[in-house]
């Protein structure tokens, strides 16, 4: 991939490495509950259909390989049901209901950027990356004071996560403001989520800025999805717009 970019000398398979998901370094993250939170404890898991036990079993199985979530025996104070969603390709995704818990939740409202905000960073630009990270949320670890606020019920047992959850009210906030702190003082990007759009106003600019943001995602512990990563384009979609050298505009 490196070869393909000339200019950029940072070999992006290391950041494809050996673990499911990348890990951010920084502090935990904390849950921080309304004053006199009541707590929310499900005891009995969700009728699942029998033939998609198996699956629901190998995915529980993965996540915890993964170090995404942890088995737990012992009586919590919280405990959220799941809910299977079959996908396209056969299998499953195990999504948790979290809804009992946001009620819960102190979110801290950070915002989010909007499409101005974007078509102002981007003006002038000529050629542009969209990097995209694998599995966003999961980069952030919980803290251990916390993470059994998010155990779950499964035919198999209770689960928590170790690292933020999808589905989590505050979660997009959380994320976002830790993408915007690691990548700020990089001209011409945008970062939304687990996106980033990178720019420049020629090939030897948009280069520059590519090879400090993807030292800052290696630096940090991030893991790139490079099958959906686009690389030096003269217009591509972002945040459901085509971004070009003539500006942006709908891509509908």
């Amino acid at each position: 991939m490196s070869q393909k970019l000339g200019l950029i000398v940072l070999n992006v398979q290391e950041l494809n490495a050996s673990t499911p998901y990348g890990l951010m370094k920084g502090e935990p993250v904390k849950i921080h509950l309304k004053e006199g939170a009541k707590p929310f404890n499900c005891n009995t898991a969700r009728r699942i259909p029998v033939p998609l036990l198996p699956k629901v079993k190998n995915e529980l199985e993965r996540m915890q390989n993964a170090g995404v979530i942890q088995k737990i025996s012992e009586p919590t104070e919280w405990c959220s049901p799941i809910v299977v969603v079959p996908k396209s390709n056969g299998q499953i995704r195990i999504c948790v209901d979290l809804r009992q818990l946001n009620r819960e939740v102190n979110r801290e409202r950070y915002i989010l950027p909007t499409l101005d905000d974007a078509a102002s960073k981007m003006s002038g630009a000529i050629v542009f990356t969209h990097l995209d990270l694998t599995s966003g949320y999961y980069h952030l670890m919980l803290h251990p004071d916390c993470a059994k606020l998010t155990t779950f019920i499964t035919p198999f047992g209770r689960f928590y996560f170790k690292r933020l959850p999808f589905g989590l009210t505050s979660a997009s906030e959380i994320f976002q403001r830790r993408m915007t702190e690691l990548l700020e003082g990089i001209d011409g990007i945008v970062v939304t989520q687990d996106d980033i759009l990178v720019s420049g106003g020629t090939m030897a600019e948009h280069d520059e800025r590519l090879n400090k943001v993807l030292r800052v995602v290696n630096d940090a512990g991030l893991k790139l999805n490079l099958a959906k990563c686009v690389w030096r384009k003269s217009e591509l979609t972002f945040l459901g717009h085509k971004f070009g050298k003539d500006g942006v505009r709908s891509s509908k």
